[in-house]
């Protein structure tokens, strides 16, 4: 199984088209990967038929997440799903105090 994080639709057509198994679809490199676009991912969805995982993660930065930062995760996450995502990619940090 090959699985290539992109962060772009231009590098997940081109994963894509090299023998990539699957995708992880993700947003701002420089941040460390956070939830791509919607639309972007909607018009990769169209024109690639491996299954694209997306990167469910609202802002850059530490993966601990206020009750406001999991509503938001959520939020994502349904409309990916919707929108016919293969999977989800998550980075988060649970303190047990």
């Amino acid at each position: 199984m090959l699985e290539i994080a992109c962060f772009n639709k231009e590098s997940a057509l081109l994963a894509s088209r090299a023998g990539a198994d699957r995708i992880e679809f993700c947003a701002d490199f420089r941040l460390g990967g956070t939830t791509p676009d919607l639309e972007d991912f909607q018009s990769l969805k169209k024109e690639i038929d491996v299954p694209i995982y997306v990167m469910i993660r609202p802002r850059g930065g530490n993966f601990f997440y206020s009750v406001v930062g999991f509503s938001l995760m959520n939020h994502y996450l349904q409309s990916f799903y919707n929108a016919g995502a293969g999977g989800f990619v998550f980075g988060i940090f649970v303190h047990n105090a």
